[in-house]
C-alpha cells in the first residue's frame, strides 16, 4: 500500500499581505446617498417613538419634517435639510414617499396607543378584582397576586386617598417595622 504524501513548495505559497481581487466587483455605496438615506430612516425611527401611547416631542418634530416641512429650492439653507432634497438625491418621488411614510407612522402610533390602553385597562381590572379578593385570569395569568391598597390607588389612577387613612397605614407600617427590629 503506497503512503500518502503532501508536497509543500515555498515558491508556490502566497505570503503577501495584500488581499487578492474578488472574483466579481463589489458594490460600493456612495457616502452622500447613504447620508440622505440615513436622514430619512432616522426621521422615521424618531417619528415612531411613543410614551404612554402618545408620540414624544422628538416624534412630533420628525413627523413634521417628513409631512409638512416644505421649503422652496430658492431657500438654500432650508432646502438642503428638507425631505424633498433627500428624496431628490435618492431619486425618489417625494410625494409618494411622504404618503407611504405617513400611513406607516399613523399605523405605528395607533398600534402603540391601542397597546397602551389595553395594558392600562388590564392592569386596572386586575387591581380591582384582586382587591375584591376574586381570582382572575387576565393577560394569561391564572391568579394575580393581591394588590395593596396603595398599589390599587396607583394602578386605578386615584391621585390621593383619604389623608387620615394614609396616616393610619403609615403608623401601622412603622409599628410593624419596629416590631421586626425589636425581634
Amino acid at each position: 500500500m503506497p503512503q500518502a504524501t503532501v508536497e509543500i513548495s515555498a515558491a508556490k505559497t502566497n505570503r503577501s499581505l495584500i488581499q487578492s481581487a474578488p472574483s466579481r466587483p463589489q458594490l460600493q455605496a456612495d457616502p452622500v446617498l447613504k447620508f440622505w438615506r440615513w436622514m430619512i430612516n432616522s426621521a422615521v425611527a424618531d417619528a415612531k417613538r411613543t410614551a404612554y401611547g402618545l408620540p414624544t416631542d422628538a416624534a412630533i418634530l420628525a413627523r413634521w419634517w417628513i409631512e409638512e416641512h416644505r421649503p422652496k429650492q430658492s431657500d438654500r439653507e432650508e432646502w438642503e435639510r428638507s425631505f424633498e432634497c433627500a428624496c431628490s438625491w435618492l431619486g425618489l418621488d417625494a410625494k409618494a414617499e411622504r404618503e407611504r411614510l405617513v400611513i406607516e407612522l399613523d399605523a405605528h402610533v395607533f398600534a402603540a396607543y391601542r397597546e397602551h390602553v389595553r395594558t392600562t385597562v388590564y392592569q386596572r381590572r386586575a387591581a380591582v378584582l384582586t382587591c375584591a379578593g376574586m381570582p382572575t385570569a387576565i393577560a394569561r395569568q391564572n391568579v394575580l397576586p393581591l394588590v395593596s391598597e396603595t398599589d390599587y390607588e396607583h394602578v386605578a389612577g386615584i391621585e390621593h386617598g383619604d389623608p387620615d387613612r394614609v396616616a393610619l397605614q403609615l403608623e401601622l407600617r412603622e409599628s410593624k417595622l419596629a416590631r421586626l427590629w425589636a425581634a
